[in-house]
């Protein structure tokens, strides 16, 4: 365990069920500053900085992961919508910093909120020169509705976003 988000939040995601997808070698929570509805962080649960220093099998469930975490944001879409609405509702009430209660609120007001995704984009900044803002590795998945200008440009400001 490390001083990082990811390391020292896990138990309080888990306990209120911000966790929406885990297994034994990783685990996706909804972002707490998301660029589109449903955008979830999936992060190895062993404390390791860089996507170089996983091990095989590390690698391996990181990327069985994604598709995972895909499913299980069509999962709430499907059976529980308003869990994505509550979640923002909350984050807005009660923000862990200014930018979670401005995304919260962007969120709540976004046409595409209630809106199942078709596909996803993912990202990662692996180190301080890409952009890397906490020492703990992690990927960003984008729910995406339909094609848009947009796509680029959310990942690029989402990237450079904390969690």
């Amino acid at each position: 365990m490390a001083n990082d988000i990811f390391c020292t939040s896990y138990r309080v995601w888990k306990d209120n069920s911000s966790v929406i997808y885990e297994d034994d070698v990783a685990c996706a929570i909804l972002s707490i500053t998301p660029v589109t509805p449903g955008q979830a962080i999936i992060f190895p649960r062993r404390h390791v900085e860089s996507f170089i220093k996983l091990d095989g099998d590390e690698l391996e469930g990181l990327m069985h992961a994604v598709p995972e975490t895909f499913e299980a944001i069509q999962q709430i879409y499907d059976t529980d919508i308003e869990r994505i609405a509550s979640f923002y509702q909350s984050l807005q009430q009660n923000p862990p910093f200014v930018s979670a209660g401005t995304a919260a609120e962007k969120m709540l007001n976004h046409l595409d909120l209630r809106v199942r995704p078709i596909a996803y984009n993912m990202g990662m900044n692996d180190g301080e020169a890409a952009g890397q803002l906490i020492k703990h590795l992690h990927l960003h998945l984008f729910p995406r509705r339909a094609r848009s200008d947009g796509t680029a440009k959310g990942i690029v400001t989402a990237m450079g976003s904390i969690v």
